[in-house]
């Protein structure tokens, strides 16, 4: 008899487990699936988030305005937003890049000059234009330009849409004196390469790549 109840209880233990461990499965299975909904969820709010951000980017219409219509002299970048509606940026940030590869153009420079110092190197914009700064460091007012020779990077600046900013520019002038002005012309090039940062509440920055080509008379538009 004695044995009789020990099996039951045996059985009745064995059923009892596989109950437990059956829960358990389904519980597992319950929470991967959870887990699995959530981060499908994640991907989805991700996905349209992006697309958001894509669709709210910054439209710009780049102007270059030269001063006397022609290469070489002083100039006006003119940005503008044009879309899309109702967008109000809080930031923009304007960079120029080197219109040729660096390391490229500097053993060119190097070629070129009888002696380089390193740092004048360094600090040298490979390229056709750059912005105007005051003594001050101050941007430049259309009226102010004229007068100075200081240039430096854009700062930054505020726009709506149908908003524009003017940037005073200038040539670029060679990093050495026995480097002819033809002959840093052709390092420079004449294409201006710029990287735009626009910043808005509430979304993540904007930044846009765009590419100006320096016209032998007139303006150019991007």
């Amino acid at each position: 008899m004695a044995t009789v109840m020990s099996n039951i209880s045996l059985i009745v233990s064995t059923v009892s487990g596989i109950g437990t461990v059956g829960a358990w499965i389904v519980a597992w299975r319950a929470i991967k699936h959870a887990k699995t909904a959530a981060e499908a969820n994640e991907r989805l709010a991700a996905i349209e988030q992006r697309r958001e951000h894509y669709e709210l980017r910054p439209r710009f219409q780049v102007e270059f305005l030269p001063q006397n219509n022609s290469i070489g002299s002083q100039a006006y970048l003119v940005l503008t937003v044009t879309g899309p509606a109702g967008l109000n940026l809080d930031s923009v940030e304007i960079w120029i890049s080197d219109t040729h590869e660096r390391t490229a153009a500097a053993a060119v420079v190097r070629r070129l000059a009888k002696q380089m110092d390193e740092i004048d190197l360094m600090v040298t914009a490979f390229g056709p234009y750059e912005f105007v700064k005051d003594r001050r460091g101050r941007p430049l007012t259309v009226s102010e330009f004229p007068n100075s020779r200081y240039r430096a990077q854009a700062p930054r600046f505020a726009l709506t849409v149908g908003g524009s900013h003017a940037l005073a520019m200038e040539p670029t002038r060679a990093p050495h004196q026995s480097i002819s002005e033809q002959a840093w012309r052709e390092v420079a090039g004449s294409t201006i390469r710029l990287r735009i940062v626009a910043t808005a509440k509430g979304h993540q920055p904007w930044t846009q790549h765009l590419e100006l080509l320096v016209p032998r008379a007139g303006r150019s538009v991007v």
